[in-house]
């Protein structure tokens, strides 16, 4: 029977994955790929869509079909997994500073479902969820159970 892993088992691993190429001689483009997929798995780790945040078009398409896997049967499917830091700033952020890349994959990577109209609305220059606020996208908070940006 497989070990059924954690979402801390998840992130300890892609941790240890994104130490481990930083400190290689590997190519600069090889280093960007393997950050990028560590990132991936770091927003992953419980679900592609059934994230912490979701923001205001999603909430709206959760409270009309009742659930984030009915919205999810959708075709075609009218959300996107979107980070909230963008994957490139992350990784330029970890291959400045390796010693820092825990404390950047633990707090700085971030997903939230969002609509793809929403998305479009998002500018990729601006950091962390003042790109929500400044597309006027709101984004609910499902732990805290309020809006956050």
């Amino acid at each position: 029977m497989a070990k059924k892993y954690t979402s801390e088992d998840k992130m300890n691993s892609a941790i240890a994955l994104a130490k481990a190429v930083l400190t290689t001689d590997a190519i600069y483009p090889h280093k960007y790929e393997l950050l990028s997929v560590c990132i991936w798995k770091v927003t992953m780790r419980d679900s592609r869509y059934d994230l912490r945040y979701w923001s205001k078009g999603v909430y709206d398409l959760v409270d009309e079909h009742g659930s984030i896997k009915a919205v999810q049967k959708i075709r075609p499917l009218p959300i996107r997994h979107e980070h909230v830091n963008t994957r490139k700033s992350l990784i330029l952020a970890m291959m400045e500073n390796p010693d820092d890349a825990e404390r950047i994959l633990r707090e700085e990577t971030l997903a939230c479902t969002i609509t793809i109209a929403e998305h479009r609305l998002l500018n990729d220059d601006i950091a962390g969820f003042e790109r929500y606020k400044q597309a006027g996208v709101r984004v609910w908070d499902t732990i805290e159970q309020e809006w956050i940006a």
